[in-house]
């Protein structure tokens, strides 16, 4: 018997609980011999629908027709229907009006399991995507893969192995190695390079670096921030002979001043989710020579509400440092103290752009700029390119290469407005970097870092103004809140040499190439663990922990890096 000759027989349509949407206006309607045995006499047109105790309206004439009882077979009474072979109880169902010929409140009847089972306009497939089965995977890389992606979400949300996969057979969860890193003298202006050149420059000395070849590299993930800085719309385009890059994966990334440490992030997944097995992360910029970079940077706020006050890069962390002030005492010498470290740091390393050391007298005597923030508390306009190399385990280990380890990666943001951050009660406080704190909590967690003063050996931490690395210090776990300008003042803590050096490379105060600073920061993080950072060397260093911030201070990164 085919499909048609069963409804008739059992009393359905093909429009049952369809809400006559397999029908076009106007169109002759098939009867049902059940159904038409029971309208026999009633006085109801073909289009109409019993319903006990009412009224109802024709789906042709308009007209309205007595329904005495409740009988028929659209009564109260369960309407008997075949479904996969048993027969269940329809439910019934109050529906909205479909189709001009369908009275408004008519009473439909559904077939249980309709609404799961294949739709004929859309060539069998399962309407409910919870019922879909997976399609069986051919070949084991495959799923591999698959449990790798499983497995690194599990990881870096805290769940860990399932218990089923411990023991000596365990899945182990897919490592992420840096195996080559470039970076360029970053200066005021590179009048000898322009923008490609840059990227170039960059990317010449990570392959060099890692002994691989352009050739064998499978994505590249392009790291640059406002293109406006620039003065060139969507410069990436730029960037791709540059980082070789012709028919193969290619994403640019833009999370402001973060822009660097995103990148990262998402090339880091596509080698843990086994997308790739090589990945390039290129960036340049040229933030020296756009002529006024305040007027650019400045747009990112909301013209109505905020830009008027006028609300900038710099007014925002002047409002910052005022707020510590208030609450824990910091003074403007407290934040020369950072200045006058991070330029002793930077004069033994000869990519920083501000190497000249300083004294606090100095300090205190450069031009202010938005109170308590002066001039040689701010970070520097920069011109330079950096660029790394991510290769898998698999593919380390069979290539014999050196390396050093992704361990833990977070991220958090923030809301858009400032004034929305604080929260119901003061949740968040302009003088605690909280989302950069959960993004470090989040890169502690992956990497199973339970006490950062004894497990972190040292920090690049994203500081573009002298405040700034104190909420860093502490978002990162390095010391508790409000202390340390203390521990600065009174045991110099965060200076090579002492217990958690912070920004041995001279940090974001000596050297701001916006969209690869914060890549900087991790790559100088790379180069502290695997004993190559030269004369500002931190003797030791097995972990360490860098950070992104990224436009009003709304995204945040944080990436664990171990030997």
């Amino acid at each position: 018997m085919d499909l048609r000759a069963w409804q008739l027989q059992d009393g359905l349509g093909p429009w049952t609980g369809l809400g006559h949407r397999d029908r076009l206006p106007g169109r002759p309607r098939p009867v049902a011999p059940a159904i038409a045995a029971s309208r026999s006499g009633a006085g109801v047109p073909g289009g109409g629908r019993r319903r006990a105790g009412a009224e109802i309206r024709s789906g042709r004439s308009g007209g309205r027709h007595p329904l005495p009882g409740a009988g028929g077979a659209r009564g109260l009474g369960a309407v008997p229907a075949r479904a996969m072979g048993r027969r269940r109880t329809a439910r019934r169902l109050r529906t909205r009006r479909p189709n001009a010929d369908q009275s408004v409140g008519r009473s439909a009847v559904l077939q249980p399991g309709l609404l799961h089972r294949p739709d004929a306009h859309r060539r069998g497939r399962q309407s409910d995507p919870r019922l879909r089965r997976r399609a069986p995977v051919a070949g084991g890389k495959d799923r591999s893969r698959a449990r790798c992606q499983r497995l690194c979400h599990a990881i870096q949300h805290g769940r860990g192995i399932r218990p089923a996969f411990q023991g000596d057979d365990a899945m182990k969860a897919p490592r992420v190695g840096i195996i080559g890193i470039g970076q360029s003298q970053f200066k005021a202006r590179r009048s000898d390079a322009n923008y490609p050149e840059l990227v170039r420059e960059a990317v010449t000395l990570a392959m060099g670096d890692s002994g691989r070849s352009l050739d064998e590299i499978e994505a590249v993930v392009y790291s640059l921030a406002p293109d406006a800085l620039l003065g060139i719309g969507n410069a990436e385009r730029l960037g791709v002979d540059a980082v070789g890059a012709r028919n193969k994966r290619f994403m640019r990334i833009n999370t402001g001043g973060s822009t660097g440490i995103s990148s990262l992030a998402a090339a880091h997944s596509h080698i843990a989710a086994g997308a790739c097995e090589l990945v390039l992360v290129a960036g340049a910029d040229k933030v020296g020579e756009c002529g006024d970079s305040q007027t650019i940077l400045n747009k990112i706020w909301d013209p109505t509400y905020e830009r008027s006050l006028p609300l900038g890069t710099i007014t925002m962390l002047a409002m910052s440092a005022i707020r510590y002030m208030h609450k824990y005492g910091m003074t403007q010498e407290d934040m020369a103290r950072i200045v006058v470290k991070n330029r002793a740091h930077a004069a033994l390393n000869p990519n920083a752009h501000l190497r000249a050391p300083t004294s606090i007298d100095e300090v205190m005597h450069s031009r202010m700029i938005a109170w308590p923030i002066k001039l040689f508390d701010a970070c520097p306009q920069s011109s330079g390119g950096c660029a790394m190399v991510l290769a898998s385990e698999d593919y380390i280990r069979r290539n014999g290469l050196e390396a050093v380890w992704i361990t833990g990666v977070g991220h958090s943001s923030e809301s858009y407005y400032i004034g929305d951050r604080m929260g119901i009660g003061y949740s968040a406080d302009h003088a605690d970097a909280q989302a950069l704190g959960e993004a470090c909590s989040r890169a502690y967690k992956m990497a199973g870092v339970t006490d950062p003063v004894r497990q972190i050996d040292t920090a690049e931490l994203y500081s573009p103004f002298s405040n700034t690395e104190f909420h860093a210090i502490e978002a990162a776990g390095l010391a508790p809140l409000g202390q340390s300008p203390r521990m600065l003042r009174e045991e110099g803590c965060f200076q090579i040499g002492g217990r958690n050096p912070v920004n041995p490379s001279g940090g974001v105060l000596c050297a701001n190439a916006i969209a690869v600073t914060a890549m900087v920061r991790v790559a100088e993080a790379a180069l502290q663990v695997w004993g190559r950072a030269g004369a500002h060397q931190v003797k030791g260093a097995q972990r360490a922990i860098a950070s992104g911030n990224g436009g009003d201070h709304q995204f945040f990164g944080a990436m664990v890096v171990e030997a």
